[in-house]
């Protein structure tokens, strides 16, 4: 029986025998099992860094002596996780992350696995294919390289959970040299769900018996569950209830589900705000078999003015990568939530489907994947919807469908995208097409019409490129468009490769629309002249519409363009170049958030990855001058960033769905919060 430690949550030292005693303790913690350091490979590594020391994020080690051969032999061990993906994806490298470098490369190219060296010119690998040895696509491997200069010729070699290689595509030996890069060592993590464990560097060969001894097929993995007891508003004790069939250490991952990681057998957690957290407790033995736990806790309190969530996962279901967020509030309240669902990789070509999940409450918790489009083993991509709420729903015989008051439903979705059987280059020199497809919803999104190839209205003539808004379409709802007779207009931006350019960087930005719901499509002019992509438009309070670009124009230097028409996209005034929206080329979003003639003041917002150097500090920017100037900002994340989509919610909080890179590939997730989160208290809606 393990032995037990009370739990004291109160002391008194004075010995007054009327002195407040402690409460009795909620809970008994038991002392963690001490286990045996589970002895795992050799133990004379010069060099070692742990998961803890690597953080999870992408790493660089500092050039040192140690990591590198010199003029002898050196070996390399570590655990890792494959990629979710294929593709080519670097896992560890000193500097020969391309073969004509100095230095030697780990990395996974489909189903293989290569460990590369580059010595004084000579090169040299083994390569191992994973359907060869005992690989787990989803949990841990080993893997072992070296650098061998021990015989009359260098040779590398490479095991993987205990196999050795025999196949090479560069040299299969090398003319021995010395290798001292200055390069430092880049360990790549979470790249695609790719993790690094227990880094080791050897001054040496390691033996056969030795590669053996960090490979234990008997093993068996622990077991894991959590305990917690409340301490009294929103603080809880936590302990891990464990054990492992070996009796080895263990080592422990607490995620909190408010941001907070601990590494601990026990611990108290006291929680901010009021809200459901899910906790997951992740535990693992020396051999990095694991066990992982999960609970939810339902906290008391006010709710964080500021929620986060995850919504599309890569690898999760079907698809490898999930990219390109778009965002609507249908008429119920729900959010829907679309993405690109890429099926073999992150690459913005082939397999692509149009998915879409949704959220009833608020973004607070998301629903199952939906297929929305399929292109078979193309592309279904580039989507935009708008909600159309004032449709008149009708059935199949043009017979009004009234609601349980015996009024007509008003309302649909309106969901444009592409299909594509080629990437941007192909379609814009005219070796593959796009086509531009419509759907609508009447139900929000629960089922779906028969599409409509919309490609010959929308289409700049003699065109083969065309691509819809990145991100939600609008519909137009000002004094100024009724007054006009353009009221309800379902209006989208978009873009086009003007003829015998091939790159996007050369794309000019229009605007198409439907004045009849949808059932017939206008093209508008196109903004000429300038080199603009991956735009949004907003309706301004007079009854302009502001384009909002990806700018590549020569005076662009990281700055967001924006460009007025004011007859709803007959015309434009001239571009500029927006100083206080800097970006790196990438897509931004904007969004209408109140109207002074329907609340207190004119808002707008924009989000983007604020940064001229990287994708990277997601921030949402608000005006309240029809963006002229944006005086208040605030950074959403300080890691690295992408796409992204505004949406208003139900409750009038703020929503954004926004893609986050912790390596190499993106997540979707969604943050919504209040205006008064936003202005740090300084705004507070009013109607």
């Amino acid at each position: 029986m393990a032995a037990v430690l009370p739990l004291m949550v109160g002391c008194d030292n004075d010995d007054d025998n009327t002195a407040v005693q402690p409460p009795k303790p909620p809970i008994d913690v038991p002392l963690p099992p001490t286990g045996t350091p589970g002895e795992v490979g050799p133990s004379d590594a010069l060099q070692t860094f742990t998961s803890i020391e690597l953080s999870e994020q992408n790493n660089t080690i500092a050039d040192h002596d140690e990591l590198d051969p010199g003029a002898g032999s050196m070996s390399l061990s570590f655990f890792f996780k494959a990629p979710a993906t294929m593709g080519v994806n670097q896992v560890v490298h000193k500097g020969n992350d391309i073969g004509s470098n100095l230095g030697y490369n780990v990395f996974i190219q489909d189903d293989i696995i290569y460990f590369r060296s580059n010595i004084a010119g000579a090169r040299s690998d083994k390569k191992l294919a994973l359907a060869d040895v005992n690989f787990d696509r989803k949990g841990w491997n080993h893997l072992v390289g070296v650098i061998n200069q021990e015989g009359d010729r260098g040779e590398m070699e490479l095991w993987v959970n205990g196999v050795k290689a025999t196949l090479h595509h560069e040299g299969a030996d090398f003319a021995k040299g010395t290798l001292n890069t200055t390069s430092s060592v880049n360990v790549v993590q979470n790249s695609r769900g790719q993790q690094v464990d227990d880094l080791r560097f050897f001054n040496r060969v390691l033996t056969e018996a030795e590669v053996q001894s960090f490979v234990n097929e008997a093993n068996q993995p622990p077991t894991a569950g959590i305990v917690s007891a409340s301490l009294g508003g929103k603080k809880h004790l936590f302990y891990a209830d464990v054990s492992d069939p070996e009796g080895e250490e263990l080592s422990y991952r607490w995620e909190m589900g408010d941001g907070t990681v601990y590494n601990d057998f026990s611990f108290e957690h006291e929680y901010q705000y009021g809200g459901r957290y899910t906790v997951k407790l992740t535990v693992t033995d020396p051999w990095r078999a694991q066990a992982v736990s999960e609970r939810f806790y339902d906290i008391e309190g006010e709710p964080s003015p500021y929620q986060k969530n995850i919504v599309f996962n890569h690898g999760e279901g079907a698809y490898a990568c999930y990219r390109i967020p778009m965002i609507i509030k249908s008429g119920n309240g729900d959010l829907l939530a679309f993405v690109e669902g890429r099926t073999n990789s992150c690459y913005d070509y082939g397999n692509i489907d149009v998915v879409m999940k949704r959220s009833s409450d608020n973004g607070k918790t998301w629903g199952e994947t939906q297929q929305i489009a399929d292109f078979g083993d193309q592309a279904a991509q580039n989507m935009s919807a708008v909600y159309d709420e004032f449709y008149p729903q009708v059935d199949a015989d043009g017979n009004p469908i009234l609601d349980e008051h015996g009024n007509q439903k008003m309302g649909q979705i309106v969901l444009v995208w592409n299909n594509a059987n080629g990437n941007e280059h192909d379609v814009a020199s005219e070796n593959a097409e796009r086509r531009a497809m419509v759907i609508t919803s009447l139900d929000h999104g629960k089922t779906w019409s028969a599409e409509r190839d919309i490609t010959d209205a929308v289409r700049v003539p003699d065109q083969n490129m065309h691509i819809p808004p990145t991100g939600h379409a609008i519909q137009l709802t000002t004094p100024a468009a009724e007054t006009d007779g353009v009221h309800g207009r379902l209006f989208f931006a978009g873009q086009y490769s003007p003829e015998n350019q091939s790159s996007g960087v050369y794309n000019q930005n229009y605007a198409f629309w439907s004045d009849d719901h949808g059932e017939t499509w206008t093209r508008g002019t196109q903004i000429l002249g300038e080199n603009l992509n991956e735009v949004q438009a907003v309706e301004l309070a007079n009854g302009h519409i502001m384009f909002n670009s990806r700018n590549y124009r020569p005076t662009a230097n990281h700055r967001r363009a924006v460009t007025i028409t004011e007859d709803y996209g007959i015309s434009y005034g001239p571009t500029i170049d927006d100083d206080e929206l800097i970006t790196p080329t990438v897509a931004s979003t904007i969004l209408r958030y109140t109207r002074e003639d329907t609340h207190d003041k004119n808002r707008l917002l924009f989000a983007n990855p604020a940064s001229i150097t990287a994708r990277e500090h997601m921030t949402v920017r608000m005006s309240y001058d029809e963006g002229d100037t944006w005086t208040v900002s605030k950074q959403i994340t300080d890691g690295f960033s992408a796409y992204s989509d505004l949406v208003i919610q139900e409750n009038m909080d703020i929503g954004l769905l926004w893609e986050e890179n912790n390596g190499s590939i993106y997540d979707i997730y969604y943050s919504s919060f209040t205006l008064d989160w936003l202005t740090d208290g300084a705004d507070t809606l009013k109607k």
